[in-house]
């Protein structure tokens, strides 16, 4: 009988013990409620403190956690409001002359004959003229004047206009035709992807940039007018542009329609449109969007080329390859500009750069935040 109720003793002391413990831990709690309560409560608690975020909140979370990308939004930000608000601000148009003047020295020497000695002498004289261009930067033009007397910020403004507009047309009118290409190529297959699929092959093996340039040499011959000729250059743009994004998204769609919620859209009895443009080019978006961000970049470096070659945007509108173009080697005065004239070309390679880096940024910013096998 003492064994056992030492035993008995024994038991009641470990659960005290153990009830001490319970509640030492729970140590803040209410006293009056009891263990369990109180572990139900705190539960409850840290419940409370975990926050549930949708799929949108945590591509943003990653998305800005990148120092780049959020670096990419500042630069096109500040692009924007440069090329689109700031003409308002500017007391000049895009062709119209400053007004703006410097003096040009220039040295001009002969030779004259000393009628007493009979020996020849060399005179040089100095001559002074005023001209209305190349004028450098002042308070009220802080880049100076071009060639042509017009204004070089307020130029540089409305060729960012013409760079970024057209980028974004460009891009827009790619994504159209490949989503639609590639969708029809990805759910149909067969022969509707062997036709597309060879179509595309073939639009790859073609070197754009000298078709373009060919393209452009035409367009210059059959003297497109210069208001007209930017639509020409959108409409070549986007017939070499589009294969990459209908490969792309054929690419997705081939991997997506054997998926189950493909399988409960068939059995509900869809239409392959439905099918198609309601399910599953969706779920091809966060790829596309990526691509056309990093796309971006590229169709501003060929806008600028073809305007440096002077086969893209015509004078008297600016753009940013034009502008840099002035300082070409091969105009009349473009070693002069090159070396002397740096406020006419830098600023203009500047914004180009800016433009092509901020995309890239931010396209490599939504390519993180959009990989699901993220894990920070």
């Amino acid at each position: 009988m003492s064994d056992e109720n030492e035993l008995k003793n024994g038991n009641i002391s470990e659960e005290t013990e153990s009830c001490s413990c319970t509640l030492n831990d729970t140590e803040g709690d209410d006293p009056s409620l009891g263990i369990n309560a109180q572990k139900e409560l705190k539960a409850n608690k840290l419940s409370d403190n975990i926050k549930i975020m949708t799929p949108g909140k945590l591509i943003l979370k990653r998305f800005f956690r990148s120092k780049l990308s959020i670096a990419g939004l500042i630069g096109l930000a500040f692009l924007f409001l440069f090329c689109f608000l700031g003409p308002a601000f500017s007391p000049y148009g895009e062709i119209e002359k400053v007004g703006a003047t410097r003096v040009v020295e220039t040295i001009f020497s002969y030779t004259v004959t000393d009628p007493g000695t009979g020996e020849e002498i060399t005179m040089y004289e100095i001559r002074e003229a005023i001209v209305t261009n190349k004028t450098p930067p002042t308070w009220q033009n802080w880049l100076g004047t071009d060639i042509y007397g017009y204004d070089v910020l307020t130029r540089l403004m409305y060729g960012g206009r013409i760079s970024l507009i057209l980028s974004f047309i460009v891009v827009f009118a790619e994504m159209g035709i490949g989503i639609f290409l590639g969708s029809l190529a990805g759910f149909f297959g067969k022969w509707v992807d062997q036709l597309i699929m060879r179509l595309v092959d073939i639009f790859n093996c073609i070197p754009t940039l000298p078709i373009l340039l060919i393209a452009a040499s035409l367009l210059d011959s059959w003297q497109i007018a210069p208001e007209v000729r930017i639509y020409y250059l959108m409409g070549i743009l986007t017939i070499f542009g589009w294969p990459g994004t209908a490969r792309l998204v054929r690419g997705q769609i081939l991997s997506l329609r054997e998926q189950e919620f493909m399988v409960a859209a068939e059995a509900t009895g869809l239409t392959a449109k439905r099918k198609i443009f309601k399910h599953l080019v969706p779920n091809v978006m966060p790829q596309l969007i990526v691509s056309a961000t990093l796309g971006l970049g590229g169709i501003i470096l060929y806008e600028s080329t073809l305007s440096y070659l002077n086969l893209g945007v015509p004078f008297p509108y600016a753009a940013w390859g034009s502008m840099i173009g002035l300082a070409s080697p091969s105009s009349g005065s473009g070693r002069e500009i090159l070396q002397s004239f740096p406020n006419l070309w830098v600023p203009a390679g500047i914004l180009i750069v800016m433009a092509v880096l901020s995309f890239n940024f931010v396209g490599d910013g939504l390519r993180d935040a959009f990989d699901p096998k993220a894990k920070r």
